[in-house]
């Protein structure tokens, strides 16, 4: 069976897989030579069926990873989708509409099955151009990220699949169980949390750019020092809620603004020190939330995916946890990985050692 992987969000691209095993996967960014650049993966498309040289009418089936990530409206018109996102503010009320929207259609079941039945349309279209015919799955944003960790872990005993993002098909988290070669979603969080704007808008205020440079403020903070004022505004931001299980809810009906009354408090204090501190915060409170999940379900085996596990210094800090025997972060955890994670999810291989990351042009 030949299944060609496709995604067409944040950090676009695609990948092919033989009889369960990777053959190539590239991404649009790594052709373009454009950071992150999303929209329809055409070159990517294009470069793995030319490093496979496998011919697109042998394809069997063509995986397409998120359901409504964008949706119907932004993959009709994905370059302008993808020059909308670098341009607008993370504190921009269309991002707030946007998490809304994905929300209520999600919640209201019909409205979602419409979406994917237009998705599917558009993606036909896009793809005349390869003439591949192929029959078309369209595969939920954060079982994908789930499946690009558990199946390429080398292990198939019982693990706890935890991913986090900023919103992917309605939902900023989600906690899985892998077992064999399934995976069974036991909880899920929406893009109402606070998780899902974060470090974004941190990015933002501190002059960088949000979904680009995160790891900058990572970097940042390891130049700062504790400040009790600072840490107070961060946990105002961001907190787990042990008894719910969640992570605090934003409201996203209500704008927040670069200089509302958080942000002025904040402009007197060093940039480093305000980078220390909120990376502190989200250290111990996503910490929190792995500690809560090893104890209600007595797994040991953690394994990690999506944009919020690209946070190395919060990796280490979850490597200290004592309960968790076997730590695992799929190495392209962010949305760049989700057209293999899909892939993956589709065939549910045994999972198998990830040997290299080589799977693109030389």
């Amino acid at each position: 069976m030949i299944v060609l992987g496709i995604s067409d969000n944040h950090d676009s691209g695609a990948c092919l897989l033989k009889d369960k095993e990777i053959i190539a996967a590239v991404n649009e960014e790594r052709l373009r030579r454009e950071k992150l650049i999303g929209g329809f993966p055409y070159c990517s498309v294009e470069k793995v069926l030319e490093l496979s040289k496998v011919s697109p009418e042998s394809i069997d089936f063509i995986v397409i990873a998120s359901v409504m990530t964008p949706s119907c409206l932004l993959r009709l018109l994905d370059r302008f989708h993808d020059s909308l996102r670098r341009q607008t503010s993370s504190f921009s009320y269309l991002l707030n509409l946007y998490f809304i929207y994905q929300v209520l259609i999600h919640y209201l079941k019909l409205p979602e099955v419409a979406e994917k039945l237009l998705s599917i349309e558009i993606i036909k279209r896009r793809l005349r151009t390869f003439n591949l015919k192929a029959r078309f799955i369209l595969i939920d944003h954060h079982y994908a990220h789930a499946a690009s960790a558990y199946y390429t872990s080398g292990d198939d005993c019982e693990a706890l699949i935890l991913t986090a993002d900023a919103m992917g098909d309605a939902l900023s988290v989600t906690v899985n169980i892998g077992k064999g070669r399934y995976i069974k979603r036991i909880f899920s969080q929406s893009g109402f949390s606070a998780i899902s704007t974060y470090y974004s808008r941190l990015t933002e205020f501190l002059k960088f750019s949000p979904l680009k440079h995160e790891g900058k403020i990572t970097a940042l903070a390891g130049y700062g020092r504790f400040n009790r004022e600072v840490m107070q505004l961060a946990k105002s931001q961001f907190y787990f809620v042990n008894k719910k299980k969640i992570f605090n809810v934003k409201n996203h009906f209500i704008k927040e603004a670069i200089n509302d009354r958080l942000h002025k408090k904040l402009k007197v204090y060093l940039q480093e020190d305000i980078a220390y501190n909120f990376q502190k915060n989200f250290e111990e409170e996503v910490a929190k939330f792995v500690e809560h999940w090893v104890k209600e379900t007595n797994i040991h085996n953690i394994y990690l995916a999506g944009g919020v596990f690209a946070n190395v210094s919060l990796n280490k800090r979850l490597s200290k946890i004592n309960d968790i025997k076997k730590l695992y972060i799929f190495p392209h955890m962010g949305d760049g990985g989700l057209s293999l994670g899909a892939s993956l999810y589709f065939l549910k291989p045994v999972p198998f050692y990830f040997k290299d990351i080589y799977l693109g042009p030389g």
